[in-house]
């Protein structure tokens, strides 16, 4: 199965959910009420791809996106040697 993420580039980009490895899990405090939930490493595409959830807008509806994240984020936010 695959899921939409933005690239490193802000463009939207398709992956698959079978092609992640979890690297770290949150909850991380993102600000303005955003968490990101947990980061993954897809091997196929050598990227790091983040999922994040924000503030509930209506009840029942918590917004949330994929974004790919750099190595260098990963590390400095996750505290995770890779």
């Amino acid at each position: 199965m695959e899921f939409e993420y933005k690239n490193i580039k802000g463009v939207s980009s398709e992956a698959k959910f079978s092609d992640l490895k979890i690297i770290a899990e949150g909850p991380i405090e993102l600000g303005n009420g955003w968490q990101a939930d947990r980061v993954n490493y897809c091997k196929p595409l050598s990227i790091f791809i983040e999922f994040r959830s924000g503030p509930e807008k209506l009840p029942g509806h918590v917004p949330s996106e994929a974004v790919e994240v750099t190595k260098q984020y990963v590390q400095e936010t996750y505290g995770v040697s890779i």
